[in-house]
């Protein structure tokens, strides 16, 4: 298969590579990002109206901010065959919707298969 030279056309490669199998369905985690942390229980509130499942992931007291890591994210999950369409067209989709937060979706990352 030939992905576009970017970040999700990379991971679809190393996907390859270890084996995927394109037929399943894989839980899929989707991390969204902010310019500011941490978000007003307002926002949160309002974003978790949109997306149910979504958790806070707040950067630990050690090893992320030691690494650098000092502000969160919100994380959520979907179930669904992987394509590189369906990826592109989800961030774009969850990009829109939380962009008057100042927020984005362009992470994501695969789970175990159902």
């Amino acid at each position: 298969m030939n992905w576009p030279n970017d970040a999700d056309g990379a991971v679809f490669r190393l996907l390859v590579k270890n084996n995927c199998d394109f037929e399943k369905e894989y839980v899929i985690d989707l991390n969204l990002d902010f310019d500011h942390w941490p978000l007003t229980e307002e926002e949160i509130s309002n974003i978790k109206a949109l997306f149910p499942n979504v958790e806070i992931v707040n950067p630990g007291p050690g090893q992320d901010i030691g690494n650098g890591v000092n502000i969160g994210f919100l994380q959520f999950q979907v179930v669904n065959k992987l394509s590189y369409e369906y990826i592109t067209e989800l961030q774009a989709s969850v990009t829109k919707s939380i962009s008057k937060y100042k927020g984005w979706c362009d992470s994501w990352g695969v789970g175990g298969g159902d």
